[in-house]
């Protein structure tokens, strides 16, 4: 009853709603555009403003505007030109999980609106937002648990959705708009439509998307990839300022997602004959509601207090109906998922010397939230892989930014030290985990000169294993007439850490070539050692079949890599581009990691046309061969796919735009790191946007 109440009260908010934010139709295509994302204000990276090519490490920022990403209709879409974002798993929108530095799924942070999302499902993708509400994503890459606790190994993944301050034009209070949209490669259908406004004392905006799609053709004529999902996403942010200082914020973002696809979206064709029961067809009911209550204090005379507080809860529901017979389960029978997650952060910051040549700012705050899983099967009560559980986690950090102008060196000092304390508590009927970690850091950037910058720091990363990991049980695969691969839990499973060194350096010049010109780059290598690596162990026998899957510590691992980003633009042109590269080895064995990535270069080339009110544009990924690894079927050829794009914004009427592009325009035929099945092939789109 309380499982059906929830569903409808969601889905009745969402009906009513009526309403969708759709990527804003982009500034007057005469005016100039970020050359790399390097050009934009970073937060997430040390919880205060900086622009992104100052900050001691790798971090950037993927504006969902640009032209080639504002026609996204998944989460892959948004990182094209970010090789250090790689989605290895699934080209299916639920299979989707990001990889970064080495690291993948639960070592990465990802948080919509400040909100941390940790659905935790071995296959289960966990973007339960339409890519059409967001407005920005911060990537910072690399251990970030000294500000954001468990999970931060390797790096921060943080959406930002849309706000009516996003959409409406100077002078304006009200407004609306209305986008749709279409794809070849999976007939994606979508319409999104917004309603929005703001006075002196409130804001508010009210969303709703929704999306149609169909089996996926893969590159070079490889056939299609079952699945058929049907999207409603939308969102609700109402704003009150309470006092010219202070700030109210309530917010609804809601999901839902009825598919028909394999129980594993990221596993390959159904009719795959190497595909064993994990591809087994069901009918998914996922939905995802998160809310949230926040307040805020910033009083420019008062420099102790500028104050966040906020409070959320987030479920997290999926269902599967069974359409085939598949291991001890038999068509009709639900299986069922359920995460709920309460949680408070209270974050402040003190100004000491503002302006002066020794300026201090000082960051602190306290994080708390509870976890509760469960897990059902209409046939069998629990069901293999979902253990019921709950978990409670804690912490409280404080980090100094110390900037120092032109005192015992040179030019401008940035120095950040900080540190976290984290506790965590889980427990299921029968076991119980617990353990706490200390997260130290430091970075350091010099700028001799306003155009040249160095940087090195260190960070200490760690994350709590889940309560999937630990208490696991049941049936893991199955073989027809010869028997279960079973689960078996691990309580003395021990948090995973890591220890990351980084250096590197940077340039931005000015009036290269021509007045008002730029040029930017930036590139580090990092070294990282990795304690209590947590792995997947499957131990398969035949006699008798088909043995065990737990999670285990790899005592001692450790990465490496390089990464590297640069654009130039002009008046005329705009050119990009970005380049990954990260390996590992588990230290006692000399075996490879299983999570490492090809080295990858992405480019992007954009032609401003203002004579005829748009620009157009070419977009590359080159990934080099996959060959550092254990077993020889992962292994991986390099590749190189291309896309253009063009968009249209006419100067008689700014607030129309008409977006169109091909990717993979040569249909090439290939596969990322561990899929199990190629990349979608030629895909045609096609999105009309139009903003009151």
């Amino acid at each position: 009853m309380r499982q059906a109440c929830r569903l409808a009260c969601g889905g009745a908010l969402l009906t009513t709603t009526l309403f969708s934010v759709f990527p804003a139709v982009g500034a007057d295509i005469k005016e100039s555009r970020k050359v790399t994302s390097l050009d934009t204000v970073i937060v997430v990276a040390t919880k205060s403003a900086h622009d992104a090519f100052e900050v001691p490490g790798m971090a950037s920022v993927v504006d969902t505007s640009d032209p080639g990403i504002s026609q996204a209709t998944d989460y892959s879409d948004l990182f094209q030109n970010n090789p250090w974002v790689d989605f290895s798993s699934s080209v299916r929108r639920n299979g989707q999980t990001p990889a970064m530095r080495g690291y993948d799924g639960d070592a990465i942070i990802t948080l919509f609106d400040g909100v941390r999302q940790n659905f935790d499902s071995a296959h289960d993708g966990k973007f339960f937002i339409d890519p059409s509400l967001l407005k920005s994503v911060e990537v910072v890459r690399g251990a970030s648990s000294a500000l954001y606790g468990s999970g931060g190994l390797g790096g921060v993944l943080a959406f930002e959705t849309k706000d009516a301050a996003d959409l409406l034009k100077p002078g304006q209070t009200t407004g609306a708009s209305l986008s749709t949209g279409y794809q070849s490669v999976n007939t994606d259908k979508m319409v999104a439509v917004s309603v929005f406004g703001r006075n002196d004392a409130f804001d508010a905006i009210g969303s709703f998307t929704w999306r149609d799609s169909g089996d996926i053709e893969l590159g070079g004529d490889s056939g299609k990839l079952d699945v058929d999902d049907r999207v409603l996403s939308g969102m609700v942010k109402l704003g009150w300022w309470a006092t010219m200082h202070s700030a109210f914020r309530l917010e609804f973002l809601g999901y839902s997602n009825n598919s028909d696809e394999p129980n594993n979206p990221q596993s390959g064709p159904l009719s795959d004959p190497d595909e064993l029961s994990a591809s087994s067809p069901v009918e998914r009911d996922l939905h995802s509601y998160t809310t949230k209550l926040g307040y805020e204090y910033s009083n420019p005379s008062n420099p102790w207090l500028n104050l966040k507080l906020q409070t959320y809860w987030v479920n997290t529901d999926n269902q599967e109906k069974v359409l085939e017979r598949t291991g001890v389960n038999l068509p009709g029978d639900k299986i069922a998922r359920t995460l709920d997650r309460t949680g408070f952060n209270a974050d402040n910051q003190s100004f000491v010397n503002k302006g002066s040549g020794a300026a201090h700012t000082f960051s602190y705050g306290i994080e708390y939230y509870h976890e509760s899983q469960d897990g059902s099967d209409s046939r069998n009560g629990s069901v293999g892989g979902i253990p019921d559980a709950s978990a409670d986690y804690f912490g409280a950090y404080l980090q100094d930014e110390l900037r120092l102008k032109r005192l015992a060196l040179p030019g401008e000092v940035l120095f950040i030290p900080g540190i976290r304390y984290d506790r965590y508590a889980s427990d299921s009927a029968v076991l119980s985990n617990k353990d706490s970690e200390i997260s130290p850091k430091i970075g350091l950037s010099y700028k001799p000169v306003p155009w040249l910058m160095a940087f090195g720091n260190y960070a200490h990363g760690f994350r709590a294993p889940s309560m999937t990991e630990i208490y696991t049980t049941g049936v893991h695969f199955s073989i027809p007439r010869l028997g279960n691969n079973v689960f078996v839990p691990n309580p003395n499973l021990k948090p995973e850490t890591n220890n990351t060194y980084e250096f590197g350096f940077g340039f931005d010049f000015h009036d290269v070539a021509e007045k008002g010109d730029g040029l930017k780059f930036k590139a580090s290598r990092f070294e990282t050692s990795s304690k209590d690596f947590i792995d997947t162990e499957v131990k398969f026998t035949f006699t008798p079949c088909c043995g065990t899957t737990t999670s285990v510590n790899v005592p001692n691992a450790s990465l490496h890599g390089y990464e590297a980003e640069g654009g130039y633009e002009n008046s005329r042109f705009l050119a990009g581009v970005a380049y990954a590269y990260v390996t590992g080895k588990n230290d006692d064995t000399g075996v490879y990691l299983t999570n490492i990535t090809p080295s990858t270069v992405s480019a992007n080339l954009g032609l401003k046309l203002p004579e005829w009110d748009s620009i157009a544009g070419w977009r590359a990924r080159f990934a080099d061969k996959l060959d550092r690894v254990n077993d020889p079927q992962a292994r991986r050829d390099g590749y190189a796919t291309h896309d253009i794009y063009y968009e249209y914004q006419p100067a008689r009427l700014t607030s129309l735009a008409l977006n169109i592009g091909i990717d993979n325009l040569f249909d090439r035929r290939y596969e990322r790191v561990f899929a199990n099945a190629p990349e979608p092939g030629r895909n045609y789109k096609v999105q009309l946007r139009y903003l009151w």
